[in-house]
């Protein structure tokens, strides 16, 4: 398991049973919480919103090469919120990587759609 620290992606569940997914604000290692940024969630009114969380109630995230564009989006907003320049640059070196290789994919599909489509007239 990977150890809890800022902006490291975690998933877990809140005292009110809601399930959560999000990356890592703050820790507090005294009172054993960490303050959760809610990416994604069963309950709507939660998502965009900072949580406080059970650091025993959440389990750790793959790493950046399984995120999605909005999850990256998310660490972009966090790494400018605290001037770290180097993270952002990486975020966003992954960000334009990942757009292109996703663009490429699309086109990559919509040629073979086509060639499927122009052999079945023939």
């Amino acid at each position: 398991m990977k150890t809890i620290e800022v902006g490291v992606w975690v998933k877990g569940k809140t005292t009110n049973g809601e399930l959560i997914h999000g990356y890592v604000e703050k820790v507090n290692r005294v009172s054993e919480t960490v303050k959760v940024k809610v990416t994604k969630s069963d309950n709507e009114e939660i998502i965009g919103k900072t949580i406080d969380m059970l650091h025993g109630t959440i389990a750790t995230l793959p790493n950046e090469a399984s995120r999605s564009v909005d999850e990256i989006r998310a660490l972009i907003d966090l790494a400018l919120l605290t001037k770290d320049d180097q993270w952002f640059q990486e975020l966003s070196s992954t960000l334009v990587t990942l757009q292109e290789t996703k663009g490429k994919q699309t086109f990559q599909k919509n040629a073979l759609t086509r060639n499927r489509m122009d052999s079945s007239l023939r």
